[in-house]
Formats: structure tokens, C-alpha cells, sequence
């Protein structure tokens, strides 16, 4: 893995806001608990889970569980992870929340050790968010590389376009709104 990105207040709109490579994850296990990291300022905890199976470096295994992060600020936009099946024989999806509401699914194969990368878009969600997985069920599955971009708001070219657009007071005093 490439040396990873720090998760920053005050990026711009779409911009990458945040990264997890899973580097920091506790030492190697094969038994399902509790595990908590730190990295790139973003604190994680992942419930029945284990720390010794790979996609891309390492990764966290998920089985009957989720996946949630501490708060993280700028907003999200879009949230891209991937997937693997390490244990298990059917197709499955996590369940993605924001803030405690379900924004998407982010699916996984039934091919054990098969590779799914999911975008969720225009997820528009600002401020502090907190980025949950959820898993139900006896597969185990895989997950690295989770990244998101920041939420961009519309731009003044935009909501110029509204025809309810009003600037008050008018005439505009100091340069201020």
C-alpha cells in the first residue's frame, strides 16, 4: 500500500477526505472479538472480527459484526471499499450507515478469496460523520482500502440558477451577507 492520506477538516468539496489501508489493525489473530486502531486521526472499532486474512495488505474480517469509525469531519460525498468472502459460500452485502442512517449497500461475491470494489455516490451527507459497516450472518468476509471524498455543497453558479434566489439586505452593506 501507498503511504495513506490524513483525514483533514475544511477539504474541498469531492476532494479525498479520508483513507483506512487497515495498517494500523491489531497484531495478526484468528479469533473473533472486538478490535479497536487508530489511523490517519480516525479511531475504529470492528465487532466480531479478526485481523489475520488479507486483500490488499491487511484487511479486517468482518463475520456477524460491523465496522463504524470515531467522528470524522468534512462530510462525505462518496465512499469507496473493497470486498472479499474469505469464509462462507453465498453472496452478501454490508449494510452502509451515515450518522445512523442507511445511505447504501456495498454487496460482496460468493467466489471465496473474489475481489468487489463499490462506489457509493452522492452520498451528501456535511459536517461530522461517523461511517458505519454492518454485517448479519455467518460469512466472513473481508474489507480494505475504504476511502471517501468530502461533501461538496452547491456552489453560488448553481444556486444562482434557482430563480428564488434573494440576497437580503439589498443593497449589501460592508460586503457582508
Amino acid at each position: 500500500n501507498t503511504a495513506s492520506e490524513t483525514t483533514l477538516a475544511g477539504q474541498p468539496g469531492g476532494a479525498s477526505c479520508g483513507n483506512e489501508d487497515f495498517t494500523n489493525i491489531p497484531a495478526s489473530a484468528n479469533n473473533y472479538t472486538t478490535r479497536t486502531w487508530s489511523n490517519n486521526n480516525v479511531n475504529w472499532t470492528a465487532t466480531d472480527a479478526r485481523t489475520d486474512l488479507t486483500i490488499n495488505g491487511k484487511a479486517i474480517t468482518v463475520r456477524n459484526g460491523d465496522l463504524t469509525s470515531s467522528s470524522v469531519p468534512g462530510g462525505i460525498q462518496n465512499l469507496t471499499v473493497t470486498t472479499s468472502l474469505k469464509f462462507g459460500n453465498s453472496a452478501g452485502t454490508f449494510n452502509v450507515l451515515i450518522n445512523g442512517t442507511q445511505v447504501g449497500t456495498v454487496p460482496y461475491t460468493s467466489t471465496l478469496e473474489g475481489i468487489t470494489t463499490t462506489t457509493l455516490s452522492n452520498i451528501n451527507v456535511s459536517g461530522n460523520v461517523i461511517i458505519k459497516l454492518t454485517h448479519t450472518g455467518s460469512n466472513r468476509v473481508a474489507i480494505d482500502d475504504l476511502s471517501w471524498t468530502c461533501f461538496a455543497p452547491l456552489s453560488t453558479s448553481e444556486t444562482a440558477k434557482e430563480k428564488s434566489f434573494n440576497i437580503y439586505p439589498n443593497p449589501i452593506k460592508n460586503t457582508e451577507l
